[in-house]
This record gives structure tokens, sequence and C-alpha cells, in this order.
């Protein structure tokens, strides 16, 4: 022990005439005598440093890196390692140890700022295997951020990894959606369409997402053309039909459903949805008729509430009809609902009342052959036009009253068609305007065509022809959003499933136009775009949290001091200081280091607004009033030193070496009794 005391000696005697090179080879002997002195170990890396061998540097700390990781020092390992990180930034190993200590640690910003920083390493090379596993790991830290969620399903994308990116991407969908940002969600939906240009869900989501985000107009004419390509998509017909019902056209949501039911036989909810849409669009025959042959089935699974209010309505429409009376008293029947059974039971018997006496207004159902009547009355849809899987005929605009269904098939005997309802004239001009207002010049004209076989005479409808061949004459775009174009100078006819491709090519461009609009770059804040910006909570986690674990960033801070990082302990300090407990002791040490970076007019800054802060103590201000002293000196103001530590003197006089720097401050300044006394005490 006593050679390695020799040596100590000899090295700061070297180190003292700044002889590094003697002084390495004495602590290289101290190593080499006393493996396990990892403090003078260390202090041989830092010599390595200096004399710009960083190989050998690196392999001291290695060393001494690890110790502190095994013995669970994992500040002061991750000091150790950052030190690691400036000398070899090029190399990945160290940050991701970087980043593994911080989070095994709890600190959870700077974890991610070191994943961030290897992410990009990642990208430039291109990895983008290991990139993935680095964006997983910050989504463990940070489930909240879209942007990471994003990237993962991009990149699992471009290596084929389809099942894991659907996951991601689905994720975000969801996320993102419940955001209630449309934009957000359609350039989403539009880049991710290009990578998957055969995945119809990704395109139905697209159309839903017009339909739930203020374009239900846009969003049934893209869903249409979509069923017109894949006619037997449920999901597609799905979604079709809540556009449908979005718009208020229940009559084509209830055919839209009638096609679905054909591909989904038996499925309830789809036919409860039929029953509304029918309810709604005030054809209570046809809701009775589908109704009746799966009222068992609802009955068979627990649904029968589901379908009563459908019955109670149709009640109310025909209260003399004996077998709405009878299927309405089953239905009681089955959830037990003893009183209101006992009304049915007595409307049942009564005697029927004369067809004289009924309201003009009310439907007789007794009038309707209900054994052969179509499920759909063959007037609900007399308009629809949904023959989309016929490829070979023209196709024609897409709109409301013509998109082709060919539903339903049709009965070997039909009743009697019932009369067609009388034309409201002044509903139907209302639809025409509303058209004009959102550019569907062709909807309009196909309206006031109708319009003008019921009354050709009418100067409104007149009107509105004019107005519609004047609107042709200059072209017009219309409003909705994305792939969908609705209107132009004369009417366009849709493209036939041949012309149009499997995916509508989105406006959101390239990978790169995404990133760059959403803001996944991944900088410092992590965050979307402040233009097309998230809510604050889907902003994702930054690199200075403020309930990060303030005792660990304090340590750390010490830590990063110690090893000569003072960028990186000042950073540790403005965490730590945002806890009471550490406030005052981490602005003097922030202070220390802006000093011996000779920032002096930064530490004078922090030590004043530190002592102008609210709820100090008195210590605390003793204690910043010798920080400031201190300073002053550093930088040679030596009244102005003086006169801090007169201060604290004034108040403790034997705190610390007050006495002693006051004594030494009077003999460089001179008589500077009256300076010290005109200093503003914050005491």
């Amino acid at each position: 022990m006593a050679t390695k005391e020799k040596h100590l000696a000899a090295a700061q005697k070297f180190l003292q005439k700044n002889n590094l090179t003697r002084a390495i080879r004495e602590y290289e002997q101290i190593v080499e005598l006393d493996g396990r002195d990892f403090r003078s170990r260390q202090k041989l890396a830092e010599l390595y440093s200096q004399t710009g061998e960083a190989e050998k540097a690196l392999g001291q700390y290695e060393q001494v890196a690890r110790y502190y990781a095994d013995h669970a020092f994992y500040l002061k390992a991750i000091a150790v390692y950052k030190q690691m990180q400036k000398l070899s930034p090029a190399s990945g190993e160290y940050t991701l140890k970087l980043a593994r200590l911080n989070e095994q640690q709890g600190l959870v910003g700077n974890a991610l700022a070191e994943y961030r920083l290897l992410l990009k390493q990642h990208e430039q090379a291109p990895d983008l295997a290991a990139a993935i596993e680095v964006l997983q790991a910050m989504q463990r830290l940070d489930p909240d951020n879209s942007a990471i969620g994003v990237r993962i399903a991009s990149y699992c994308a471009q290596l084929g990894r389809q099942q894991e990116a659907h996951q991601a991407f689905w994720a975000v969908e969801q996320k993102v959606s419940g955001q209630g940002d449309f934009k957000q969600l359609q350039r989403l939906y539009e880049y991710f369409m290009q990578l998957w240009p055969q995945d119809l869900a990704i395109q139905t989501g697209y159309g839903r997402a017009l339909l739930n985000h203020g374009e239900p107009l846009g969003g049934v004419q893209y869903l249409a053309d979509l069923h017109r390509r894949h006619p037997e998509a449920a999901e597609v017909l799905s979604a079709l039909a809540e556009g449908l019902r979005r718009c208020g056209e229940y009559r084509q949501e209830a055919a839209c459903l009638a096609k679905l039911q054909q591909l989904q036989p038996g499925e309830l909810d789809v036919c409860r949805r039929q029953a509304q849409a029918l309810i709604d669009a005030e054809d209570f025959e046809a809701c009775f008729l589908l109704l009746e042959p799966q009222r068992k089935a609802f009955f068979a699974a627990g649904e029968a509430a589901r379908i009563k209010p459908f019955y109670e309505r149709l009640r109310q429409e025909a209260p003399e009809n004996r077998e709405i009376l009878e299927a309405l008293r089953a239905v009681y029947e089955e959830l037990g609902e003893g009183e209101k059974l006992f009304d049915v039971l007595s409307e049942a018997t009564a005697p029927p009342t004369l067809a004289a006496e009924t309201p003009a207004d009310v439907l007789d159902f007794n009038s309707i052959d209900f054994e052969t009547q179509s499920a759909v009355g063959d007037d609900s849809f007399e308009d629809l036009a949904f023959d989309l899987v016929d490829e070979s005929a023209p196709s024609a605009a897409t709109e409301f009253e013509d998109l082709a269904f060919d539903t339903l098939d049709e009965p070997a005997e039909t009743a009697p068609a019932l009369p067609a309802a009388r034309l409201d004239l002044r509903a139907e001009l209302e639809e025409v305007d509303f058209y004009l207002q959102q550019g569907l010049i062709d909807e309009a004209a196909q309206a006031c065509d109708r319009l003008q076989q019921a009354a050709p005479d009418n100067d409104a409808v007149r009107q509105r022809l004019e107005q519609i061949a004047g609107r042709r004459q200059r072209p017009e775009t219309a409003s909705v959003p994305g792939p969908v174009i609705t209107s132009s100078a004369a009417p366009a006819a849709l493209p036939t499933s041949a012309e149009v491709p499997e995916s509508l090519p989105p406006a959101g461009g390239t990978a790169e136009d995404l990133f760059a609009d959403l803001d996944l770059s991944l900088g410092d804040d992590f965050q979307l775009e402040a233009a097309t910006e998230l809510a604050d909570s889907q902003r994702g986690v930054q690199t200075v949290i403020a309930d990060e674990d303030t005792d660990s960033a304090y340590n750390l801070g010490i830590a990063y001091k110690e090893m000569g990082l003072y960028d990186d302990a000042i950073a540790e300090f403005n965490k730590a200081m945002k806890d009471p407990r550490h406030r005052v002791a981490s602005l003097c040490f922030k202070s220390a280091c802006l000093v011996e970076q000779q920032q002096y007019d930064a530490a004078e800054e922090a030590l004043t607004r530190g002592l102008s802060a609210s709820g100090l103590t008195l210590q605390d201000r003793i204690v910043l009033y010798y920080e400031t002293g201190m300073l002053y000196e550093a930088c040679q103001r030596y009244a102005d030193a003086l006169a801090s530590y007169q201060v604290v003197a004034d108040k403790d006089a034997d705190f610390r070496n007050v006495r002693l720097k006051i004594r030494e401050l009077k003999a460089l300044v001179g008589d500077t009794e009256t300076a010290a006394e005109e200093r503003v005490s914050y005491l």
C-alpha cells in the first residue's frame, strides 16, 4: 500500500505541473497494483481522454461503469456511460445502455431522449428491425404517444411484418379517432391506404372516418364506390348503411341493410337496424313483415327488449290491427311485463272498430296481405339503382336516389301496390337547395327532374332548374375531403370497377410527407404537429418530466458534475429544483456548474432569481447569499463578494468560513464598509 500511496502522491505532483503523460504512468501503476481501485481507474480514463487516447479511455470507463451497474450504483453508472457516449457518439451500444439504465432508475424523460438518439442512428443506417425494437421500448414508456405507433406500423409494413403492422395501425387509429381530430385521422388513413392498397378494412375505415367526423356525404359517396368494387363485402355495406342513416336517407339505409342481411342471414343486429330504418322511413308494413319471421329468434337470444319499441310504435300506427296486438302480447309475455300484457289482451278481445270510424291519417294494416307483401314495399325503393355489381352497365353519378343495390328477391306473388305517397313539395325543394349548397349539382338536377314530373308548372322548381343550368356553366369543385370528387364542370360518371384502382390515390403523399406533417421526426418534444395537433394528453412524454423522480435527478446531477458533464448536470438540477427539498441545493450546484463554464452572468441570474423566490427560510437565504459571494469571488468582483458575505455574517457569523472570507476580501479591496452597508439584503 505504501507503494500505491507513493504513486498517488507522484501523480498529483505531475498533475499540478500539467504533465499528463507522467501522471498517466503513475495511475497505470496504481491500477496494476489495485485493480479494484475504481476511483483511480476512472481518473486514468479521464487522463486518456484528455490526451486523445479514446480507445484506452473507453476500456477503463467500461470497467468502472460495469462495476457501478453491477453494484446498483445506477446513477454513477449513467454518468460514466454519458462520458463514454461523448467519446464515441457513433456507437449505439453506450446510448442503449444509457437508455436502459435511465429506464431502470425511473428517469423516463432521460430514457426517451436516449432512445430517440438511438432510433435516429438506426434510421440512418438504415436498420428498420432495430429501429422497431427501439420504438417498442419507447412505447412501453410512453404508451399514449400516437407518433410512436405510426412509425412502428410503417416500419413493420416495410419489412413485410404485416400482422404486427396492422396491430400497430389499429391501435393508433383508435387513439386518434378518440380525439375526434378528422384531419389527423384522414392523413393517417391516406398514408396507410398507400402502404396497403388492397386492404379493404383500411379503406372501409377511411369511409367511416369521413362519416364520423363531419363529412357524411363524402363518406357515403366513397363507400358506395367501394361497394361497387367489393359488392360482397359485408363491412362495406354496414358502413354504407351507417352513412345513409347519418344523411337521413332511411329507405336507402333499409335497402342497404336488406342486402347485408342476405350476406349475413340470421344476424339479429342487422335485422334490428333494418327495422329501425323502416320505422324512421315510416314504412310500417315492411317493418312488421321484417320482424315477424325473426321474433322467435330474438326471443331465443334473450333480446326481446330490443324489438319491443318497434312493436309498440307499430301499435301506435295501427292500434286496431289484431296481428300487431298478438305480436306485442307475445313480446310482453316474453319479458314478463304483466300489466302491459293485460292492456294488450283487453284490446285484442275488444270488438273491431268500423273502418268508417278509422281516422284518415291512421294506416290500416288489416288491408295489407301480410303473407305475400315484400319485406320492403316496391314503392319504398323505386328510385334505388343498386346494381353496382353489373360492371357492363354505364355507371351514373353516385347519389342517394340512384345508389344501386338490387338486393331484394321478389316474391312469387305480391299484394296490390299501395297508393303513391303525396308529394311534399316544400321538403323536396329543401333537399334540392341542400344539394346545391354542397355543390352536388347532379343530385340537385335529378331531384328537380322528379319534382318537374310531379309538378310541371311549379315556378319554384323551374327556378331551381335554371340555377342548376347556370351552375353547370361555371366549374365548381366540391368540398368533400380526401380522394372523393363530387362535382365538376359537367356531370362526371363514376368509373367502373375496371377503371377504379383498389385504393384511390391518397393525398397524403410519401411517408416522409406524413412524418413531416405530423412531426413524426421524433424531435425533442416528440409530439404531433401543432397545425393538426392532438390534445395535449396525446403529445407524449417530454424529456423534462415534472413528476419524475427528483431524488434520482438530484443525485444524477451530482454525478454528472463530478464527471465534468456540466450541461447534463444543469439539466438534472433543473428537474430536481421542482422539489422543494432539493430546490436550494440544486440551485447552488447549478450555479457552480455555470461558474465552471465561466457563464458568470447566467449564474448570477439564477441565484438572484432564487433569492427573490417565495417560501424561502432564513437558512435558505443565508446559503444563497454565501453562494452569491463565491460567484463574485470567482469573477473577481471582490466588493460585491464582500457585501454578500457581510449579509451572511450579520445573520450567522459562524456560517462556514464567512469570517475568514470577509477578512481576506477586506484586505483586497480596502475600506468597503460603506459599500457593504449599501448592499441590498433579501434576508
